[in-house]
């Protein structure tokens, strides 16, 4: 039972870690200044979903790992996310590249996603113990 309590507290530590490192890289990378940008990336709107997606599914999986209520963490989820990300966007002009109301849509439409996805896997897998358990 010991290993079991330590086996999840590592998984718990590997996820956080990785959260941060997450979110440490998504800032660095909205705040490169505009001229320095590689070119022939994908649509700026495309990367603006994926990224936040991408957030926001490892930081609710992060909360899933602590234990938190659905409801808390799909409202937290949503709540830090989205104020993120207009902390992000208006952040952007210190560095040379613009704000943008559509740039926040799409990352409000890739932390939705990421929701509806981390949900739905969160609960399928519940569910899934649930019948092996029996």
């Amino acid at each position: 039972m010991k290993n079991v309590s330590r086996s999840r507290r590592g998984a718990r530590r590997l996820l956080l870690s990785g959260c941060i490192v997450l979110w440490v890289t998504a800032f660095v990378m909205t705040h490169i200044p505009a001229a320095t940008l590689p070119k022939g990336m994908p649509g700026d709107k495309l990367l603006h979903f994926l990224g936040y997606m991408l957030l926001a599914a490892v930081f609710l999986l992060t909360m899933s790992s602590y234990v938190r209520t659905r409801p808390r963490r799909v409202a937290t989820t949503i709540v830090v996310m989205m104020i993120y990300a207009g902390l992000d966007e208006i952040t952007q002009p210190l560095v040379n590249r613009y704000a943008s109301v559509t740039d926040w849509l799409a990352d409000a439409a890739g932390v939705l996603a990421a929701v509806i996805l981390a949900e739905t896997v969160l609960h399928v897998r519940q569910k899934w113990f649930q019948t092996s358990a029996q």
